[in-house]
């Protein structure tokens, strides 16, 4: 386990990474995004990172920006630099080869609902619920949450939320596609490790390829699309952990992957 300043991070089948600012609600401040660009430059290095879990420490995942640190951007250039900085890192946060989940142990609450839109899936706590709050605060998204979300929900229903601010409850998230699974309250990392589990299960080398090219194909003409999961799938077909799974289904045996 590795403590930083505002971040978590533990190194187990499954690594998990907590923003740790429960004070201020997990809000992410400056010094937060000092620290997630350090540490994600660590993990897209990390060629043993099967899995990440990313959540929030004590009650809340993410509250959003952190407000009182933000009282520094006075102009246009200042906002946009700022959030042009902060889409890079959930960009970032996104590509990486590995499926992200994030852990939802409370409320994703603006910017906090665009850091959960990055991750790849989600597991919500039945008391967690999604709110888009940055229509009452004058602002809206602006790291990614805009376009993530319009991908999920469609345009009426992203339309609505953004501009209620509503509350998602984790059900309603649930019947929407938001989340992929609900537990009982306070169970949120744990049903996260447990999905992250039967991910890290699967062959390696084609939970990489399945990712990269759902995330390369999407909005990309079905010609276009259809020719490079052809080139993904060739390259895990000649596997040996595409081998090793057809010796473990004749020998009726539990395969044993080594991701090469």
């Amino acid at each position: 386990m590795q403590h930083w300043k505002n971040l978590i991070i533990e190194h187990d089948a499954i690594t998990q990474l907590t923003v740790n600012r429960p004070e201020q609600r997990n809000a992410i401040d400056f010094s937060t995004m000092d620290e997630l660009e350090a540490v994600l430059s660590i993990l897209e290095q990390d060629t043993a990172l099967r899995a990440l879990v990313l959540t929030g420490g004590g009650d809340t995942f993410i509250s959003g920006g952190d407000l009182k640190d933000f009282q520094t951007l006075l102009t246009a250039d200042d906002g946009r630099r700022m959030a042009e900085r902060m889409g890079a890192i959930l960009t970032r946060l996104s590509c990486l080869p590995v499926p992200v989940i994030a852990a939802l142990n409370g409320p994703a609450v603006g910017g906090g609902t665009e850091v959960a839109l990055a991750c790849d899936l989600r597991v919500a706590a039945a008391d967690a619920y999604f709110s888009f709050r940055q229509v009452t605060m004058g602002i809206m998204t602006a790291w990614g949450g805009a376009p993530r979300l319009l991908a999920l929900l469609g345009f009426a229903r992203s339309l609505y939320y953004l501009l209620t601010a509503e509350r998602i409850t984790a059900e309603q998230a649930l019947q929407m596609g938001l989340v992929q699974r609900v537990t009982p309250e306070g169970h949120a990392v744990t049903g996260a490790i447990e999905l992250g589990q039967q991910l890290v299960d699967q062959p390696p080398l084609a939970v990489r390829a399945i990712k990269q090219t759902l995330r390369h194909i999407t909005g990309v003409p079905f010609e276009a699309a259809a020719v490079f999961e052809v080139q993904e799938f060739s390259k895990v077909w000649a596997s040996d952990d595409h081998l090793e799974a057809v010796q473990a289904f004749f020998h009726k045996r539990p395969p044993v992957f080594h991701g090469r």
